[in-house]
């Protein structure tokens, strides 16, 4: 019983700071697709850390300075090689509430099948030590997933 009770306190009482990564190829656009949603109240800290001030309720999308700190945020901490070669990104917005904060980007257009991916994501462990970054890849019919943290950051896919 009083392992129960520990493991239920440890459950709901510990925070968890977790991010989902989903990395989809387009073969029409031969580009990556990609969608980072993460906890509101936590991009909040992280964003208000490098501002040095305190922002309101929840990062709201009408803030040209918040999109602009957003994604050179995520820019600086979200990287992806295939081969040799750093893919570069274009921003395609984001959407906010209270809960949560989904950021949208694309990769430049690719001048091949990729063979292989780094991919490299660092987005809040600067803030919070625990913070886990899931990943998900999508090519065609491989489908992976790999969990992030600060001692592990990165991983690498042969496709």
């Amino acid at each position: 019983m009083l392992l129960f009770l520990s493991t239920f306190i440890y459950f709901f009482f510990h925070p968890h700071y977790q991010s989902v990564t989903e990395i989809n190829y387009s073969e029409d656009a031969l580009t990556f697709e990609i969608s980072m949603t993460m906890t509101s109240h936590d991009v909040e800290q992280a964003l208000s850390h490098k501002l040095h001030k305190k922002l309101s309720s929840h990062v709201s999308e009408d803030s040209l300075e918040i999109s602009e700190v957003l994604f050179d945020y995520v820019e600086r901490n979200f990287q992806m090689n295939m081969g040799n070669l750093k893919l570069n990104f274009g921003f395609l917005g984001f959407e906010s509430d209270k809960n949560e904060c989904t950021v949208y980007f694309e990769s430049e257009e690719l001048k091949g099948f990729p063979e292989s991916l780094r991919i490299s994501n660092t987005v809040l462990m600067e803030t919070f030590s625990e913070q886990q970054n899931i990943i998900r890849v999508l090519i065609d019919s491989i489908d992976i997933s790999r969990k992030l943290t600060l001692k592990n950051s990165e991983m690498y896919i042969k496709i």
